[in-house]
């Protein structure tokens, strides 16, 4: 590999990265605002802001996966470029990124898939009136989390679907 296909299969993990953080804490600031409503004055004005700038990172993750050749073509000079002599190929780099990904995932959002579990036992058996209105925002947060965990066990498939997909 040389140092360009280096970058560009950096860039595609960054832009990964920043699509999946961006969703994870947008569903994780609807359930603030579904938890607390009265903690958190919501006007139209708020909510638009809010949604722009979540938009506004996910185009900007989804503009760093697919113009990853054309950044790291901008960023290595043809004259800078050479092999590196690194044996392994570009499924593999991608396979191993996303296991990386998918731990360091399960690792930052545990608290949360804890809280989420706490919460729904809690109020199922404490105060069930307000069961049904947490129940939603709790599951979502657990289902996430499992998500997560499911790319990890099938971290092979989703690499050749991703390189088929996005590396072109």
């Amino acid at each position: 590999m040389n140092k360009k296909e280096i970058i560009q299969l950096v860039l595609v993990i960054l832009g990964i990265s920043v699509i999946v953080k961006t969703l994870i804490n947008f569903v994780e600031q609807i359930n603030l605002y579904a938890r607390f409503p009265e903690k958190h004055s919501v006007d139209f004005i708020s909510i638009a802001i809010i949604v722009v700038s979540y938009l506004i990172l996910i185009l900007i993750g989804y503009l760093i996966l697919n113009k990853s050749k054309t950044i790291s073509e901008k960023i290595i000079r043809d004259e800078d470029d050479h092999n590196l002599g690194i044996s392994l190929n570009k499924n593999d780099i991608v396979h191993i990124s996303i296991i990386i990904l998918s731990l360091y995932f399960i690792v930052w959002l545990f608290p949360s898939f804890m809280s989420s579990i706490y919460i729904i036992i809690y109020e199922f058996i404490d105060d069930y009136q307000h069961f049904k209105e947490i129940l939603p925002n709790q599951l979502w947060s657990i289902i996430i989390y499992i998500t997560i965990i499911i790319v990890l066990f099938n971290s092979k498939q989703f690499s050749i679907l991703l390189m088929k997909k996005i590396i072109k």
